[in-house]
């Protein structure tokens, strides 16, 4: 039979080490289906070339190292996904203030854009960016909507505090759900965040 007797101390060192790993790995799928979502666009401007597949590099954040990030390429060599140019190369982009500012602001388009406006900055056009924001929507919504068990024989609830700018940068609790498997193996169901006096539904 197996040993359930975890210290609670245990469980919110488990929460906290899934949901890491849960914003890294939406945070590496949305930055993949951006960049691929700029290849599309530079192909589409420049005819002569095509896409020939991609290469796999690492980007340094804040919370830590993605591995494998999966960045197109194309045959004529000249494509360079803007959300890697210089100085986004390293710890430019806090995952924590990317998952809260998506989530946490309603997954509104207005705020969707505004994150993407400042990520891009000039390189592309408000239609491009416009383009670009529901390849992000598209992202949220799968993730939000994903298949769940329907049985689980325990759920933990526990708040980490991430740090969130609005105004000015403060840290503000995230609700993590966890629920146990009937195989005893652990998922992270979901993420609430109460901002100013309202909560929001990762």
């Amino acid at each position: 039979m197996r040993d359930t007797k975890l210290s609670h101390e245990d469980f919110r060192k488990e929460i906290h080490k899934i949901a890491r790993e849960i914003l890294q790995e939406f945070t590496k799928q949305l930055f993949e289906r951006l960049m691929l979502e700029e290849r599309e666009m530079y192909l589409e401007e420049n005819t002569h070339t095509k896409g020939n597949g991609y290469y796999e590099r690492n980007l340094i954040t804040p919370q830590g190292e993605i591995e494998g990030l999966k960045v197109p390429r194309t045959r004529d060599g000249n494509f360079r996904p803007a959300l890697l140019l210089p100085p986004r190369q390293k710890a430019m982009i806090d995952i924590g203030e990317l998952i809260t500012l998506l989530f946490v602001a309603g997954v509104s388009t207005r705020k969707i854009n505004k994150i993407l406006e400042t990520w891009y900055g000039i390189h592309y056009s408000p239609s491009s960016i416009a383009r670009l924001t529901r390849v992000t929507e598209e992202e949220i919504e799968r993730w939000r909507n994903r298949p769940l068990e329907e049985t689980y024989l325990f759920i933990f609830v526990d708040a980490t505090f991430l740090s969130i700018r609005r105004r000015t940068t403060t840290k503000e609790p995230v609700y993590v759900v966890m629920g146990i498997r009937e195989d005893w193996t652990r998922e992270i169901l979901g993420f609430y965040v109460f901002a100013g006096g309202e909560s929001a539904l990762l």
